[in-house]
């Protein structure tokens, strides 16, 4: 799914590299149709991105092949990245941010944090009943919302208007972390599903389960390897070709200039 919207970024940045005012709204276009998607899904199919009281193992697996993998349901905060990417490079503010525009933006910044993590809490009651229209709006508003606020909340930052909480994104140390990030992506699941398949009981459930360190150290740990023996030598592989051909080619019109040179100097 992600490579599938890797392939096809080119084409929205060539867009907006050629025409801004159609490259945003064939990009804001498609942001919407992804969200149209996920609302239709989920309301059609009866998904649920919540995990509620009730659910059932098969809907869960529906929810992920109906849905959550498709890349049409996740390019919205994708091309939200594209677009954010282009502001980046190209949009500079006009005017200082005023304190008061900060403050409002924090607000609403904190308003959609809180909404989107305890809005669906009533959804583990033993009296929820199923709404499919509240399963949808969530599905397709959620996701959103999150990207829009992370969005701006990235380009202020980089503004230098982003302030304290701006400088916890920012702590040095975060670097090693991402040296692991996309080996990360890529274990995490494998390691979630072996060990749901290989429970062979039910368990009484217990708040320390949601961030179960065994499973965690696991997932670090084979993250690790897989960047070390695996993502960084591919790395530097694709240096070592490129920069091969590189001091070839430098060598080579050295060689020839070189040679004019030494032409010159006979002829004179």
């Amino acid at each position: 799914m992600d490579m599938q919207l890797f392939l096809v970024t080119p084409i929205f940045a060539l867009l907006l590299w050629k025409n801004r005012k159609i490259g945003v709204w064939v990009t804001s276009a498609c942001i919407l149709i992804s969200t149209i998607f996920r609302f239709w899904a989920n309301y059609v199919y009866n998904l649920s991105y919540v995990v509620y009281y009730g659910i059932s193992v098969s809907q869960l697996f529906d929810v992920a092949t109906l849905s959550y993998i498709l890349p049409t349901h996740r390019a919205t905060n994708y091309l939200l990245g594209v677009l954010l990417a282009y502001a980046l490079k190209t949009i500079n503010l006009k005017s200082e941010v005023t304190k008061r525009q900060m403050l409002l933006f924090w607000s609403i910044f904190g308003s959609v944090i809180l909404l989107n993590w305890f809005g669906p809490y009533y959804m583990s009651y033993m009296s929820f009943k199923y709404n499919n229209l509240e399963a949808a709006l969530y599905a397709a508003f959620g996701p959103l919302t999150w990207g829009l606020v992370g969005v701006v909340f990235v380009y202020l930052t980089e503004k230098n208007y982003g302030g304290w909480f701006a400088d916890i994104f920012r702590w040095k140390h975060w670097k090693y972390f991402t040296k692991i990030a996309y080996s990360l992506y890529l274990v995490q699941f494998p390691v979630y599903f072996y060990n749901v398949g290989k429970r062979r009981n039910a368990d009484e459930y217990n708040p320390s389960i949601i961030f179960y360190i065994p499973e965690v150290l696991t997932i670090l740990i084979l993250s690790c390897l897989l960047t070390l023996f695996v993502e960084m030598p591919f790395q530097n592989l694709h240096k070592v070709l490129f920069q091969k051909d590189k001091i070839h080619i430098e060598a080579k019109g050295m060689n020839k200039t070189i040679q004019n040179k030494t032409e010159r100097l006979k002829q004179g």
